[in-house]
């Protein structure tokens, strides 16, 4: 049998009509010469998502048909081609994926393990499917990962052949490397949730510690200061939450989000300790007034049914934007530096 490794040219990200075409001459090419597989590089469709500044736009969903239409000028009966890409799946994740074409369909996709050597937009793979050719001949694809050793192929008298990585000695396994991407995300985790409880912390140290006076409805210097710090706060805490999230739609929607869920612990806050301190809490002028003229019996009363929604729908709008804003800002900063 034959086998043939195309090196592609670089070309523009997104230059996925383009790739068509060239592999396609080589595919010509392999017929001519008996050349039975034919190798295309990673991301060969598009480019790597690592180096793209929208992905998505070239990602191809696999499950809505998108590869079958894309690889469809690449059919032939007797060679079978291996094409990377960047595949999209739900919940926005990229990977870096192989297609393995045959007949002029596609038999099965391979999700790269080990996306990159330190960080990837790219989601990493968990399997190692074997692809069958005809009845004589099995195919494996794997990772080329720096710290391995060189590939080993194993044959045997029945003519089928395996791919298998010699790994370093000295490398960390996938569950080390795991384990440490799982530290890395909950010290993240634990950063976002510190942010975003600062406006509950400041709330609760104003009105119930400190006793502090209000505004009064006043557009002081106070009142600018403390918007000017919530916008700042949720801004960052939208771009901690959006870091290492694959496309800009999930950055924002994730500094949305965590925007959104800021100001949750703020109104929940506000509500636990009215009702739990309720006198201690009373103390602003407007609220004796507001209370006197409810008509109900009790302060308590009162904070419980008369002080209604407040401010909060609406801080929660501006929390959202800040939020998505400084999402986007992540997007832009972070996703370029992943590689």
């Amino acid at each position: 049998m034959r086998v043939a490794a195309y090196q592609a040219p670089l070309l523009p990200s997104g230059s996925t009509e383009v790739a068509v075409r060239l592999i396609r001459e080589r595919i010509e090419w392999c017929e001519s010469e008996g050349v039975e597989i034919l190798c295309c590089p990673e991301g060969v469709l598009g480019g790597l998502a690592d180096y793209a500044h929208l992905p998505i736009a070239f990602a191809i969903d696999v499950e809505r048909g998108q590869l079958d239409a894309v690889l469809a000028p690449l059919a032939s009966d007797r060679v079978t081609t291996i094409v990377g890409f960047t595949e999209s799946a739900p919940r926005g994740r990229l990977y870096n994926a192989a297609a393995i074409l045959q007949g002029g369909s596609v038999v099965g996709v391979y999700r790269k393990l080990y996306p990159a050597i330190n960080r990837s937009v790219y989601a990493p793979g968990n399997r190692m499917p074997v692809f069958t050719r005809g009845t004589r001949i099995r195919r494996i694809i794997g990772d080329c990962r720096p710290k391995w050793g060189r590939a080993r192929v194993c044959a045997t008298p029945r003519g089928r052949f395996g791919c298998c990585g010699h790994r370093d000695p000295t490398a960390r396994p996938a569950d080390s490397e795991n384990h440490q991407e799982r530290k890395v995300t909950s010290r993240r985790s634990i950063i976002s949730l510190g942010v975003g409880a600062i406006p509950a912390v400041a709330f609760a140290v104003h009105d119930l510690v400190l006793q502090l006076p209000d505004n009064q409805h006043e557009a002081s210097l106070g009142f600018f200061v403390t918007a000017s710090g919530l916008l700042f706060v949720w801004g960052l805490l939208g771009y901690l939450a959006a870091r290492g999230r694959p496309t800009a739609v999930a950055a924002i929607g994730a500094g949305a989000i965590a925007g959104l869920m800021s100001v949750g612990v703020l109104w929940l806050t506000f509500i636990t300790l009215n009702n739990l301190f309720t006198d201690r809490m009373s103390y602003e002028p407007d609220r004796v007034r507001a209370f006197m003229a409810s008509g109900y019996p009790t302060m308590k009363a009162y904070v419980k049914h008369g002080l209604g929604v407040g401010p909060f729908p609406l801080l929660m709008g501006v929390a959202a934007l800040a939020g998505m804003a400084g999402g986007a800002r992540a997007h832009r900063t972070c996703g370029r530096s992943m590689k």
